[in-house]
This record gives structure tokens, C-alpha cells and sequence, in this order.
């Protein structure tokens, strides 16, 4: 049963899904309801002529002809309207109340005119055909009008339509049986077909999104690689100088981290490498940019931050990794970072300067006896910065 209608119903059993497949084909759906509500009416219109031959011109005529040119006016002005509906919700409601009223008219036109097999074969049947595809979403939407033309055009030919012989009645119920299943058969495929290429199409921008993030993202630790970093870095710098608002680079590296990888080997460096960038991202503020420059080397770039709360995180994240514990290693096993700060000066020509800056404080806590914070000196010559 299940099976059955997802082949007659292929809507995505995800409701977030099919929401966003909805919007993202909204204009294509609306162009293809007018298409369908253009050719219905065409049908709706030349059906003039058989009144004509069936009723002459009398005062049943006038009322037919009357009615048909009033319905091909609100279908008329409703493919107008539909051009300009913006929301899923609004298009989905207006076009189906509008096609139940629009099957209660030509019910009620079949009510008043002599059976036929070309009347209802005709109106009918294209109408049904129509009804759906005018509805490229909710399956309830074109099923339900649909029906209820079939189910009204039967009960009229063989309750009011009396004096028909069994072969019309029979020609009448196959005729709107099958029309009914190659109508079914027909949208099932096309909206099957139309959301297995939304959600190709999806999965194709997740992957590509994927791959852009990878690029930018350090593959162990998850946070900026060097090159996103320093891209950013560069941005934030020609900024500072635009702005004059302080900008200041940290640079840390693990101590000694050599050594915990020869005494417990790559996984467990690796798992201290993420515990280490999971407790100092929760140091610094969301704007910050952290990254890894080199194999246990970071930097945090803090945006309007001055050297004096610089100093101030930069302590704060010595003294946290200082009790963060080795995970695989010994119980009393901790490992810790030295910390190089720079504050960007109007003298730096580069974001190059201000890096180098910052790693000589770093290499200078490394030589005070590292677990420490070093400031770099203000700047007296422009130097070469470093770029690798």
C-alpha cells in the first residue's frame, strides 16, 4: 500500500523537502497550471459551436453561450493573477477553489444539454486530463476535482441522462477510468521525475558547499586552514587601516609537542590537537578567527582588541590548556601553549609584518621557558613578514 502511493503521490515524505522544492519550482509549477487552464478553455470555447447545433439559437443557447464566455473570463483573468502570486500557500488555495468552481459549472452545463458521447468525451476528458496537471503540488489538489467531474459526469448520465443505452454508459464509465489512470500515470512520472532532479540538484549544492567548506577548513581540527586563514587575516588588516580600529594577532604553539607524539603516538597527538582548539574556541568571541597555520601552530586574529585584552585571553587560554588533561596519556599527564601577541601599528605595511611580529614574541616565550605570553615590541623598522 505504501508502495502504491508513493507511485500514485510522489511528494517528499520530508515536509521541510517539499516545502523548499515548492518554492524553488513555484514558477515553473504556475507556468504550467496556465498552460493547462489556456488549453481546458480553448476546449471550454469551441464547445460554442456544438451548443449552437444542439440547442439553435434560443434563450438555452444564450444561457450556455453566457456562461461559457463567463467562465473563459475567470479563467482568463485567474492566469493573469496567478503571474503575480509570490507565496506556495496562496497559489496552491486559489487554484484549486477556482477549479471546483469551474467544475461545477460545466456540470451544471452538462445538466442542460443532451446527452452526448462527443460532449463529455470532449470537455470532459481534456478536462480531467488538465485538471491534473494544472496542479504540479498537493496530489489531493488535482485528485479531488478531478473526481469530482468523474464522479458528477457519471451520476448525471445515468441518473438524469435517462434513456441512454448500456453500450454509452459503458463507453462513459472505461472512457473516464481511463482517462482518470493516464491522468494519474502521467503527473505521477512528471512530479517523480521533477523531485528526482530537485533532490540531485540538492544533494549537487550540499556536496559542492562540502568541498568549499573542506577547503577552507583544516581537515583534523575542523577550524580555518592556513590559507583561509590568512586570506581572512589580510581582509581584516586592509580594514584596520581603513578604519584605525585595533586589530591584534595571537600566535600559540603546543610545548614540547614532539614528545607527546614519540611517548603515545599520532592519535593521541591528534586528539590533543582537537582538544586544544575545542577549549581555546570557547575562549574567544564569535567574531574572532581562529586557524592553524602549521602542524601544532595557531593563530587567533581578534578583531577590536586591544594588546592589554589580548594579554588578558591570551593568559586566560595558557592557564586553561594547562589543566587540560592527555587524554590516552597518564592521569597527571597535561600539556601546555606559548603564546606570542602583536598588536597591528600603522607602521606594519603588511599583514606579512604583523605575523612576523608575533611568531618573534612567540619564539621569545619559548626561549623565556615556555607556558608563557610574550608582547611583541612596538614597531621600529619596517621588516620583512613571513608568508609561507
Amino acid at each position: 500500500m505504501r508502495r502504491w502511493r508513493r507511485w500514485i503521490d510522489p511528494t517528499f515524505t520530508n515536509p521541510e523537502l517539499e516545502e523548499k522544492y515548492n518554492e524553488a519550482y513555484l514558477e515553473e509549477n504556475i507556468s504550467i497550471s496556465r498552460i493547462s487552464l489556456v488549453v481546458w478553455q480553448c476546449a471550454n470555447v469551441a464547445l460554442i459551436g456544438m451548443d449552437y447545433l444542439l440547442s439553435g439559437s434560443g434563450r438555452l443557447f444564450l444561457f450556455l453561450l453566457g456562461l461559457r464566455l463567463t467562465v473563459f473570463a475567470y479563467f482568463f483573468i485567474l492566469t493573469r493573477f496567478l503571474g503575480k502570486v509570490k507565496e506556495v500557500s496562496r497559489y496552491q488555495q486559489t487554484l484549486f477553489y477556482s477549479i471546483c468552481i469551474g467544475v461545477g459549472v460545466f456540470l451544471l452545463i452538462n445538466l442542460t444539454r443532451p446527452p452526448t458521447y462527443l460532449q463529455h468525451s470532449v470537455i470532459d476528458v481534456i478536462g480531467v486530463l488538465c485538471i491534473y496537471l494544472v496542479f504540479p503540488n498537493q496530489f489531493l489538489f488535482r485528485l479531488i476535482p478531478a473526481l469530482l467531474l468523474t464522479a458528477g459526469s457519471i451520476l448525471l448520465y445515468i441518473f438524469v441522462k435517462t434513456g441512454l443505452g448500456p453500450g454509452i454508459i459503458l463507453v462513459t464509465l472505461v472512457s473516464y477510468g481511463l482517462v482518470n489512470f493516464l491522468g494519474l500515470l502521467v503527473s505521477a512520472r512528471l512530479y517523480r521525475a521533477r523531485r528526482t532532479e530537485y533532490r540531485s540538484h540538492v544533494a549537487e549544492q550540499a556536496a559542492q558547499a562540502k568541498i568549499a567548506r573542506l577547503a577552507m577548513q583544516d581537515d583534523l581540527t575542523g577550524i580555518a586552514n592556513r590559507r583561509h586563514f590568512y586570506r581572512q587575516a589580510e581582509a581584516e588588516f586592509a580594514h584596520f587601516h581603513r578604519s584605525k580600529q585595533p586589530l591584534t594577532l595571537l600566535m600559540l604553539d603546543l610545548d614540547h609537542f614532539k614528545r607527546i607524539n614519540d611517548q603515545y603516538g599520532h592519535g593521541v597527538g591528534d586528539a590533543v590537537l582537537i582538544r586544544f582548539t575545542q577549549y581555546v574556541s570557547t575562549q574567544i568571541r564569535q567574531e574572532d578567527l581562529l586557524g592553524r597555520v602549521g602542524g601544532e601552530e595557531f593563530a587567533i586574529l581578534l578583531r577590536d582588541a586591544t594588546i592589554d585584552q589580548a594579554k588578558t585571553i591570551g593568559e586566560r587560554i595558557r592557564a586553561g590548556v594547562a589543566q587540560l588533561p592527555i587524554f590516552g596519556g597518564d592521569d597527571a599527564d597535561r600539556f601546555t601553549v606559548s603564546i606570542g601577541i602583536a598588536t597591528a601599528e600603522d607602521a606594519d605595511a603588511s599583514f606579512d609584518v604583523l605575523f612576523g611580529r608575533a611568531d618573534k614574541a612567540l619564539y621569545l616565550a619559548k626561549q623565556d621557558g615556555r607556558n608563557r605570553v610574550a608582547i611583541a615590541a612596538p614597531v621600529v623598522s619596517e621588516g620583512k613578514g613571513r608568508n609561507e
